[in-house]
């Protein structure tokens, strides 16, 4: 076998590896023994960085271009947002840790989006949450420590429900796309095997995901899932007129949908607190969006640093502050970024997932890579209404990139990459 016969076979199994460890309940697990008796966040973040080093180097070496947009442009102004906002924060020395591991996470979904092709992505995010999951069923059977809550709730080694539920979802939703693309590419011969064995793992998924009583992995899956599924009567249809027209329906349906639900949640949200879901359902996290908007009013600007508002004093003595006492994050992955970084770091990520999924509908995928993506994108988009992008679930925002940033261009080596700067400079 050549050598680069082995790196082809070696890269989507690091890609797989490297998403599997920002689904962070592996990290958390492996630093747990030595937490209890020392303070290891050096070390739980030294590990994304060295898991996340040859992502960086290989995409910073690869002469792969993604489509130049408005998106993309969007997204490295957040960062570098960011990463200001952190640097000019009280507790800079934790904050700017922080902001680098977001940009590292950013870096890590374009590597994945250059390197891969649309189907490739798809078995890389299939493999990467299976991986979690196979550990995280065997620590249940085994009774590993945390691996199961008190009331029945599989946690396995994700440490949380809440961790293990986005995994398992996103393991189901990457299947069902497979298992789509296989009815139309795959030989006939081989079709119904592949399709069953995917079925088989999917059931799996299906059942840690319910044992896990996560419901938001849960409601976002089946409402990304509804909306983009409602339009595949349109895109199947030959016109490219028609197609275009329904690929643009289900991103303002998606987006819309998507804004009218934060609303509902995050300012009338007496309308379902009681009377459509028990009190102490989300009682907690109402409290959580009420503190976490307080303190973004209270510094609207550059916010209060990447990562470090809630071990902040003077954000936990705001008033209300007895009610987030036990609370470690907003439960938001918008109000989350107001806390961090201020309202144009807000408006920045929400410009950047409108401008995403606007590109996406120009890109000339085949329709079911189109709805498959489409579906991933509001899948996160849902669920970071009610859980952090970058707090919980790196593996999130990660693939959320992947799958805005665009398709490849082309591919060249390494060697004819660096040949081609030499001759641009002489």
């Amino acid at each position: 076998m050549s050598r680069e016969q082995i790196l082809k076979l070696a890269e989507p199994i690091y890609a797989s590896l490297v998403l599997f460890v920002l689904t962070v309940g592996p990290v958390v697990t492996l630093w747990r023994d030595a937490q209890r008796f020392l303070p290891v966040d050096a070390a739980q973040s030294a590990t994304y960085v060295l898991a996340q080093i040859p992502a960086l180097m290989l995409l910073s070496v690869r002469s792969l271009r993604l489509k130049r947009s408005v998106s993309l442009t969007l997204l490295f102004v957040l960062c570098a947002w960011t990463l200001l906002a952190s640097i000019i924060s009280r507790y800079s020395a934790f904050a700017i840790p922080s902001a680098l591991k977001t940009l590292l996470a950013t870096a890590t979904g374009l590597y994945l989006a250059v390197s891969f092709s649309n189907t490739k992505q798809l078995v890389i995010v299939s493999a990467s949450m299976q991986i979690g999951i196979v550990l995280s069923y065997i620590s249940v059977m085994r009774i590993w420590t945390d691996s199961r809550l008190g009331n029945g709730q599989w946690s396995g080694i994700m440490i949380n429900p809440n961790f293990l539920g986005p995994v398992a979802v996103t393991a189901v939703v990457a299947n069902v796309g497979l298992m789509a693309l296989c009815w139309k590419e795959v030989v006939p011969r081989w079709k119904l095997a592949v399709i069953l064995g995917i079925l088989g793992v999917t059931f799996f998924d299906v059942v840690v995901l319910v044992n896990t009583h996560s419901a938001n992995p849960v409601l976002a899956a089946s409402m990304s899932t509804v909306i983009v599924a409602s339009s595949y009567i349109f895109i199947n249809r030959k016109a490219q007129r028609v197609q275009s027209f329904a690929l643009q329906m289900v991103a303002g349906v998606g987006l819309i949908t998507a804004s009218a639900l934060a609303l509902l949640v995050y300012v009338f949200n007496g309308l379902v607190n009681g009377p459509v879901l028990p009190v102490n359902v989300l009682q907690s996290r109402i409290y959580a969006w009420q503190h976490a908007w307080q303190g973004g009013l209270e510094r609207p600007f550059f916010g209060w640093g990447d990562g470090v508002a809630w071990g902040d004093p003077l954000f936990r003595r705001l008033d209300g502050w007895w009610t987030v006492e036990l609370l470690a994050h907003s439960h938001s992955g918008y109000l989350e970024t107001l806390l961090d970084s201020g309202v144009l770091a807000l408006l920045l990520l929400i410009a950047y997932l409108v401008f995403g999924c606007l590109e996406a509908t120009k890109r000339g995928l085949s329709d079911s890579h189109s709805l498959i993506i489409f579906t991933f994108v509001f899948l996160y988009i849902y669920l970071s209404i009610f859980e952090p992008f970058l707090v919980t679930n790196y593996f999130t925002w990660t693939i959320l990139v992947m799958f805005l940033a665009g398709r490849v261009t082309h591919m060249v080596s390494p060697r004819t990459h660096w040949s081609s700067l030499v001759q641009d400079r002489s």
